[in-house]
């Protein structure tokens, strides 16, 4: 079980991760270094996200799982890509039925 943020804590930042995904060429500078330091477009990222929402946040996720962490306090952080993905996976698969 994950914990240390309240649902609405988590609900909010799960939007916000979203509609970065989502902002195409509305996306600040900072948020198009982020995505280009994942190798992401961030204008293809929003088309896709359009066409198919869970392969585009598996992808970010991927990204972010490639990345060089630093040391974390606790190993739940490093966690974050893999579980996400899964929980994606597994949406997409229910959705297919």
């Amino acid at each position: 079980m994950w914990t240390g943020a309240s649902p609405e804590r988590a609900a909010t930042g799960m939007k916000n991760f979203l509609n970065a995904l989502t902002k195409g060429e509305a996306l600040t500078k900072r948020q198009s270094d982020v995505f280009a330091e994942l190798g992401i477009d961030g204008t293809e990222m929003a088309k896709r996200m359009q066409e198919d929402a869970a392969g585009g946040i598996i992808a970010v996720l991927d990204a972010l799982g490639q990345l060089e962490a630093y040391p974390a306090t606790s190993g739940s952080i490093r966690d974050l890509p893999l579980y996400c993905k899964t929980l994606c996976q597994r949406t997409a698969t229910i959705r297919a039925g």
